[in-house]
């Protein structure tokens, strides 16, 4: 059975705050002691699981957690509360009796007599303070509105400090929520797990450009190899280091995003920085980054609520502005403002170039800030060139098999600099780090779900390298039906996974309670849904699209099958979305995206073969008609020679002739299809979606 999310826990606490609202005992006095015991519940539960992760619990975990919250909850505590209660509880002297007990409490819950050195008495107590952090903020953003009469404790000049303190801890509590508390991803909703039980701390290499040895010779550089979160905090703490910023790439599902998670989850509980995340999926520019970034946190400010907020009331800018504390801001995202391909080739290299301006502006001025900026390789790389930062500054997140020197080599986004091919890179010792992350992916996976389970020769096997090297698919690829004795018809056609995964989603969907009455999709009308989203995915570049290309695509795609069905056709995008584990964006281009590229691939390669497969019926067998102007008026560009070829198969003679030689109609379908994504001359598809397509006609 699946363990338990730690902060489903303090469900059974609520009532001590709630039963105080609005009553004449709802002192602030007595709000603080109810804030008090909560957050100390709920680190001792969190705790529980930090323990875990290093060792197995022998212990009698119930007798355990009871002695330990005896020992930390005195019945007359002697602390007086203020502000630095909420903001720094790790020292604060009213978790005094907390700290002191969890040495005995992590023996305890061991069984051990002594602690091993790598993971001993002072690794736990800097862990149980993380704990009092995260639980502090969890606590205090649960019951906002309830704890507001606390700040009254506060009076004088710390109160408008205090006042910002708790809007940077609600959004310390979204930040850490979506590390810790949020379940990753299973189609049939049924994981508890948060990411941080699972999370792989990835490596990451760089190149540095050596001097010439010799004139004329081509350029040198080194390949340096490292953890990546050593790598980000080292270069936070070098206060003498003058670049301000650092890039982060990787290619789709990498695990980039969730690097950028931890570490700001990390960064937060070290308290070194403050910290400001940022979606840029959900930002929109205008050239002014400072006022944009302002309007981005204003716009997603949330004052209450139990989520805690992923923006701030006002520009957190103007806050840090003069102060002492250095500020990290993290970006995650760069390659997700737009789905135009030419807006975001544009979009990316005047952020990376706006990003760069503004921290040289604050830092001048005294105002010690720092940013990461994450994306894609292609995008990164070509925000930089443009910009002409120094390639040192570019951390690639390497894969989690066993590191190859090919993987160092250096690349550049075009393919016609040619001097870096001809560049000679100094590799270091691969034998430093850890070979082969996905056993340890497996062995977390199993601790989080409680299973003891040896470890799937899929897993590690070189045939499935497409589905076992980025942390985001070799989980997907553990959640299939694929993972155990059946790996080999994965690796004979690793859609089988995709497939197995959207039917687990479809299965779950018809499982929700229907508000509306209407009749639940079929699987053949779900399948269409999601190959609508394919299509209008591959025509914005493989993740994503926009609103007005899905429209487009619903109806020419999938209205036909919705006539004969009793489940009428969605009018809008939200109302497919909310069928899978796609989610909205809401910039520049408001549309969605897929959790990863090769869903999208993979059903636009299924779109093309169903498509081609109705026209097929539609030209030999009157099957669905439709009008087949909507096809070439749908999907190709306006201009005069489609214009002319319009009107040549609105006429009678061009139908007949399609009629007889359906193979002509879907060569045009097709070259109508691919002007439209602009990619006349290239393959219809990337690999993944050749794969779907030779698939799907083997069925």
């Amino acid at each position: 059975m699946a363990a338990k999310n730690p902060y489903s826990a303090l469900a059974g606490l609520t009532g001590l705050i709630e039963a105080l609202r609005g009553t004449k005992t709802a002192t602030p006095e007595n709000l603080a002691w109810s804030w008090w015991i909560q957050t100390i519940t709920l680190a001792a539960a969190e705790f529980v699981i930090s323990v875990r992760r290093n060792h197995l619990l022998d212990g009698d975990k119930d007798r355990a957690t009871a002695a330990f919250l005896e020992a930390a909850l005195p019945d007359e505590p002697t602390a007086t509360f203020d502000h630095n209660a909420l903001l720094h509880p790790s020292s604060h002297p009213a978790f005094a009796e907390a700290r002191r007990a969890v040495l005995r409490f992590t023996l305890d819950l061991t069984g051990l007599a002594v602690l091993p050195e790598d993971c001993g008495p002072a690794y736990y107590e800097q862990e149980f303070g993380r704990c009092l952090h995260r639980a502090s903020a969890y606590v205090f953003s649960l019951n906002f509105d309830a704890l507001k009469p606390i700040e009254t404790l506060v009076t004088g000049p710390a109160a408008l400090e205090m006042q910002r303190d708790m809007a940077w801890t609600r959004h310390y509590d979204w930040i850490t929520r979506k590390f810790r508390m949020e379940p990753v991803f299973s189609p049939e909703g049924d994981v508890e797990t948060p990411l941080c039980e699972l999370y792989l701390r990835l490596r990451c290499y760089w190149h540095e450009e050596l001097s010439p040895e010799k004139e004329d010779e081509p350029p040198r550089f080194r390949a340096h190899l490292r953890d990546l979160h050593e790598t980000a905090q080292d270069w936070l703490a070098d206060t003498t280091d003058r670049h301000h910023l650092r890039l982060v790439a990787g290619g789709p599902g990498s695990g980039k995003s969730s690097f950028a998670k931890a570490f700001a989850a990390e960064t937060i509980a070290a308290g070194t920085h403050r910290v400001l995340f940022v979606e840029l999926q959900h930002m929109r520019l205008t050239g002014d980054l400072e006022a944009d970034i302002g309007t981005y946190l204003t716009r997603r400010n949330t004052p209450s609520g139990s989520a805690g907020s992923p923006g701030l009331p006002e520009n957190a800018l103007d806050w840090i502005k003069g102060g002492d504390q250095p500020t990290l801001l993290i970006f995650d995202g760069l390659d997700e403002m737009s789905f135009v391909e030419a807006r975001a080739e544009e979009l990316t290299r005047s952020f990376i170039q706006n990003a760069s301006r503004m921290l040289g502006r604050l830092n001048s001025d005294g105002t010690p800030v720092r940013a990461l900026i994450l994306g894609r390789n292609l995008a990164i790389q070509r925000g930089m060139e443009a910009t002409a930062l120094p390639r040192p500054l570019l951390l690639n997140v390497a894969p989690i098999r066993e590191l190859a020197l090919e993987d160092l080599e250096l690349r550049s986004a075009d393919a016609r600099h040619m001097a870096d091919r001809k560049a000679k890179v100094e590799v270091p010792d691969l034998e430093d780090l850890p070979k082969n992350q996905r056993e340890d992916y497996w062995a977390r996976w199993c601790r989080s779900q409680d299973l003891h389970a040896p470890l799937p020769e899929g897993v590690t096997h070189h045939d499935l390298n497409d589905l076992n090297v980025e942390p985001l698919l070799l989980h997907l690829f553990i959640l299939s039906d694929y993972c155990g004795e059946r790996w080999h018809e994965a690796a004979e056609n690793r859609n089988r996974v995709y497939e197995d995964i959207l039917r687990k989603i479809q299965k779950r969907n018809l499982k929700k309670p229907n508000a509306s009455g209407a009749p639940a999709y079929t699987e053949e009308q779900f399948f269409l849904l999601m190959e609508c989203l394919g299509l209008a995915a591959w025509r914005g570049g493989g993740r994503g699209s926009d609103e007005a290309t899905f429209d487009k695509l619903r109806e020419v795609h999938a209205a036909h099958r919705f006539r004969k069905g009793k489940a009428p056709l969605p009018q809008d995008l939200d109302s497919v979305v909310l069928l899978t584990h796609a989610r909205r964006t809401d910039g520049l281009d408001p549309g969605f995206e897929f959790i990863h590229k090769s869903f999208g691939e993979y059903l636009a390669g299924r779109g093309l073969i169903s498509e081609a497969m109705r026209l097929h019926r539609r030209f030999t067998q009157d099957e669905d008609p439709v009008p087949e102007r909507s096809l070439v008026q749908d999907c190709a560009p306006q201009s005069p020679a489609n214009a002319d070829q319009r009107r040549a198969t609105s006429s009678g003679r061009a139908t007949s002739r399609c009629r007889t030689r359906p193979a002509s109609h879907l060569r045009l379908w097709a070259r109508a299809l691919a002007m439209s994504s602009g990619r006349v001359g290239q393959p219809i598809c990337r690999h993944r979606a050749r794969s779907a397509t030779s698939a799907s006609v083997r069925s």
